[in-house]
C-alpha cells in the first residue's frame, strides 16, 4: 500500500468510491470520470504502478474478477458490447499510478471513437519487430514463441 495513492485509500477504507465487488486481490468501483454510464475499474490490491510490476496473482486475479462483473455490467446498463483496456504509462493516459483494468460500456450509437485509425503494417517490420520480441521474451526466460 502507498499512502499517497487514491486506489490504496479506497481500498483501505480511507477514500470513499461506489463499491460493486471485492475479493481477496482486487476491488471494483464505478469510475468517478466516467466515458460512459457504467464505467468501472477493477483495481488489484497489490500496489503494482503498471502491469511491468504487477505479480503474476494479482493479474490472474484481475482477469477473473473481469470475467465475474462484465457480464452483469452489460445486463445491468443494455449495453451493445464492452471495451476492456488498461493503461501503462503517462504516455498511454494512465492517470493513477497503481494498476487497473477499465470496463467500459459500448452502445452502437454512443459516438465514442477509437484512439486512432489503423494503417496495414509493412511486412518486413512484422517479422523484424516480432523477431525481436520473441527474443526478448525468451531472454526474459518466457514462452517458446
Amino acid at each position: 500500500m502507498a499512502a499517497e495513492c487514491i486506489f490504496c485509500q479506497i481500498i483501505s477504507g480511507q477514500a470513499p468510491a461506489e463499491k460493486l465487488y471485492e475479493d481477496d486481490q482486487t476491488i471494483v468501483i464505478m469510475d468517478i470520470f466516467p466515458w460512459a454510464k457504467g464505467h468501472c475499474l477493477v483495481i488489484s490490491k497489490e500496489h503494482a504502478p503498471t502491469v511491468f510490476e504487477l505479480s503474476e496473482g494479482s493479474a490472474q486475479a484481475v482477469m477473473s474478477s473481469v470475467k465475474t462483473v462484465a457480464p452483469a455490467l452489460v445486463e445491468a446498463v443494455g449495453a451493445d458490447g464492452l471495451n476492456l483496456f488498461q493503461s501503462n504509462g503517462q504516455a498511454a493516459w494512465q492517470s493513477v499510478d497503481h494498476f487497473h483494468m477499465h470496463l467500459l460500456p459500448r452502445w452502437d450509437d454512443d459516438g465514442l471513437q477509437p484512439p486512432g485509425v489503423p494503417r496495414p503494417a509493412n511486412p518486413g517490420d512484422l517479422e523484424e519487430i516480432g523477431a525481436s520480441i520473441v527474443k526478448a521474451i525468451r531472454t526474459r526466460g518466457g514462452g517458446n514463441g
